[in-house]
């Protein structure tokens, strides 16, 4: 056969106009969000992004981007400390079960009494739901004997971390 064949994971969309060097917005996101989930350190964030490099899903060239986004956004609003390892005890995609009820925020940081919850968002739009679901989750975290709770809005994609509570 005289035609060549590319491989195309279903979980990347390549922008067409730059034949694969970029990834779309939302594809971005999902990969971003794979990079820091269950991820306590920095150093943590950079392996997740080794293992989805191995696994095929970007190529190393994409990584740097990824790792650069994450690190950038983190330094610009002076939030390192959410993944340098001084927390006691880092949740993340953990459920909270309330009156039947099941919430999930992205990551809870945890240090004696004091409680830091971040949710990850990707898209453009800010909807006042993101902010009222971060006030519950920092009322159930209250609810829970949390004396110091705080809650946080990162939107990745638009560069900004908003605190809610």
């Amino acid at each position: 056969p005289t035609n060549k064949v590319a491989v195309r994971y279903s979980h990347q969309r390549y922008d067409e106009e730059s034949q694969g060097e970029n990834l779309q917005p939302r594809e971005f996101g999902v990969l971003m969000h794979r990079a820091m989930e269950g991820a306590t350190t920095m150093d943590d964030i950079e392996r997740q992004i080794g293992l989805i490099v191995t696994d095929g899903i970007i190529t190393p060239e994409e990584a740097t981007p990824l790792k650069e986004k994450i690190i950038a956004s983190l330094k610009e609003h002076g939030v390192e400390e959410w993944f340098d390892g001084s927390w006691q005890q880092v949740k993340s995609e953990r459920e909270i079960v309330s009156d039947g009820k099941s919430w999930r925020p992205d990551r809870v940081m945890i240090r004696g009494k004091e409680a830091v919850i971040v949710d990850y968002k990707f898209g453009l739009n800010r909807p006042k739901s993101y902010a009222n679901k971060i006030s519950r989750y920092c009322k159930l975290l209250q609810e829970m004997g949390y004396e110091r709770v705080s809650g946080y809005l990162w939107y990745i994609t638009l560069g900004d971390i908003e605190k809610v509570v």
